[in-house]
């Protein structure tokens, strides 16, 4: 009995797998978000160029709408479950949080010239994650011209994030089928009240040395200011075994937190005078100190 139970299991895990992966990509639904008017015109060039990958392209205002009802403050600064939260409201697969703008500017190189930028975000519904970005900018004498080089360069955008897409929809599937095996238990640190009513005969993990992660330059250029949670997984020698960004920003802030946190030897974590393997979760805050 115990073996024709598990024959079914491995029958059925197998023909969830089958299942997933013959799921067209005219089923993939995809969402916009643009974040002021002013993206729009590249918001529908992009989705243009989009759609010749078959994917199936939702109403851009019942997202927009949708969005709105979810009343997020900063989009480009999700938590995975807000993440998540929102790409259910929408009722998507994938999502895209765009910016894009044409504006005056001025430097010591030229006295005037113009900018068109597009900053493009692309967040899967089933994890959360932010997948890869983008942020792309043309210069020119007028502000025509740089919005043409931008609004040229959209088929090329639409093509590396469609190739993404398809990459993640083939990795989330085999992430569905592993999850059926289950996965390996680690305690989370607990809060104040539980550490009180331990006596405190628990003693959370400290660093031995606190590490700074660079503001990047990438960050820089728009004077971002966001703030990166990281889950950080250590073990009984207070060494970190993994982490994954819970809170992401972009620009490539998640990664300078990543690999400073990844570098860091921590006390290892006690309950009754013995070490333990914990899960934590550590929050670093980026602004613009030349705003300050």
């Amino acid at each position: 009995m115990i073996f024709r139970f598990s024959l079914l299991l491995i029958l059925l895990a197998s023909g969830i797998i089958f299942a997933l992966a013959q799921t067209p990509l005219s089923q993939i639904k995809i969402a916009f978000l643009d974040e002021s008017a002013s993206s729009s015109k590249f918001t529908e060039q992009f989705s243009q160029n989009l759609q010749q990958n078959n994917f199936k392209l939702l109403d851009q205002d019942l997202a927009r709408a949708a969005a709105n009802g979810a009343k997020i403050e900063n989009p480009f600064n999700l938590t995975l479950d807000e993440a998540k939260n929102l790409a259910a409201l929408i009722d998507c697969n994938f999502f895209f949080i765009i910016r894009s703008e044409t504006g005056r500017r001025s430097s010591f190189q030229k006295d005037v010239y113009f900018e068109s930028y597009a900053i493009v975000f692309l967040i899967s519904a089933q994890t959360g994650h932010l997948l890869t970005w983008t942020d792309k900018h043309f210069e020119a004498d007028s502000p025509a011209s740089s919005e043409k080089l931008l609004l040229a360069d959209a088929k090329e955008i639409a093509a590396d994030f469609a190739a993404k897409i398809s990459e993640t929809t083939q990795r989330e599937r085999s992430m569905r089928a592993d999850n059926l095996t289950g996965a390996v238990l680690i305690e989370d640190l607990p809060d104040e009240q539980e550490e009180e009513a331990a006596d405190k005969k628990f003693r959370v993990p400290l660093p031995y040395k606190r590490l700074r992660p660079e503001y990047t330059s990438a960050a820089a250029r728009r004077s971002i200011e966001a703030t990166v949670d990281i889950l950080a997984e250590l073990n009984e020698r207070g060494e970190v075994t993994r982490t994954e960004i819970v809170r992401w920003a972009g620009f490539e802030l998640d990664e300078a937190v990543t690999n400073t946190v990844r570098k860091m030897q921590f006390r290892p974590a006690l309950r009754d005078g013995n070490p333990l393997a914990i899960r934590i979760v550590l929050r670093y805050n980026f602004r613009d100190l030349q705003k300050q």
